[in-house]
This record gives structure tokens, sequence and C-alpha cells, in this order.
């Protein structure tokens, strides 16, 4: 599950462990879940909402 909250948050679903968080940082590759320390594409997650374009 991935929502754009507004230009500088999204909402995140980890994989593994399905913690929902609010993220705002400025990683362009991976975030990792507070809950379970899993990394999460967050790359992926920004070419599906249209945030930035695929290769």
């Amino acid at each position: 599950m991935v929502i754009k909250i507004d230009d500088s948050k999204i909402k995140i679903k980890c994989q593994k462990c399905d913690y929902v968080w609010d993220y705002g940082g400025k990683s362009e590759y991976y975030v990792t879940c507070p809950r379970c320390h899993t990394l999460v594409n967050i790359r992926k997650i920004k070419i599906k909402l249209g945030l930035i374009k695929g290769e």
C-alpha cells in the first residue's frame, strides 16, 4: 500500500510486517521499516506514484 499524502510525505507499508508509516525523508532508494528494520525500496514506490520517472 502506498498513498501520497502531500508533496513531502507518502504513506508506506512494510512488505514483511505490514506496519504502515508516513515517510517524509530524503532517501532516494531505500527506507527502513521502524518496526522490523526491513529495507523497503522507496524508488519503486516513487515510480509507482509518478513522483519520479522509471528507467
